[in-house]
């Protein structure tokens, strides 16, 4: 197995966000600074942030997405749904369809590096929107048990940057009004 790198040539990770409706591209920026600061990821090794469908066009998520040439890959709720060891929400769901973003998109990102064609594109810079089945170029620990915040972890948590698999790096933190997630791009046979 080879381990996909980043353009720098270090292991690739990607970035999941969620966000209420609004968000400042200030708050998300500073989340991302803060779960790249934890896991002692250089923004260069990021090659994608990821997110859901409901999420695809918050300014605040693709702005902070082009300030730092990342692409952004966007998943249906119910792909998100679907990702095994990730905090769960009701609010995030009544929201977004799913129950777990941030970590969902994170990891579902990672598994997934080179889009698949469940990914729908979402505008790079400010012009026309790329093609659906694309991933498009954009320019505080939980205390578990909060149902509406998200009710704890499920036993497996997919492994760690630290292993070497495709896991989550740092689980979800959350700022005010956004949540971030990093999973390591998964190793592919070579």
């Amino acid at each position: 197995m080879t381990q996909l790198t980043s353009a720098q040539g270090g292991p690739a990770y990607v970035l999941g966000v969620g966000a209420r409706k609004g968000v400042s591209a200030e708050e998300v920026e500073g989340l991302v600074r803060r779960v790249l600061a934890e896991a002692g990821v250089p923004p260069d090794q990021v090659t994608a942030l990821a997110t859901v469908t409901a999420k695809a066009d918050e300014p605040g998520i693709l702005a902070v997405a082009r300030a730092h040439g990342w692409n952004v890959m966007i998943f249906p709720p119910d792909t998100l749904a679907a990702m095994q060891g990730t905090d769960r929400s009701e609010l995030a769901r009544r929201a977004t369809g799913t129950p777990s973003v941030a970590e969902a998109a994170a990891l579902a990102g990672a598994a997934s590096p080179h889009g698949t064609p469940q990914l729908i594109g979402t505008a790079p810079s400010g012009g026309a929107e790329a093609p659906a089945g694309t991933a498009a170029s954009a320019g505080a620990p939980r205390s578990g048990g909060d149902p509406a915040h998200g009710s704890g972890r499920a036993a497996s948590s997919g492994g760690t940057a630290a292993s070497g698999g495709g896991g989550l790096a740092v689980p979800k933190r959350r700022s005010a009004r956004a949540t971030v997630a990093l999973a390591r791009v998964r190793e592919e046979s070579g």
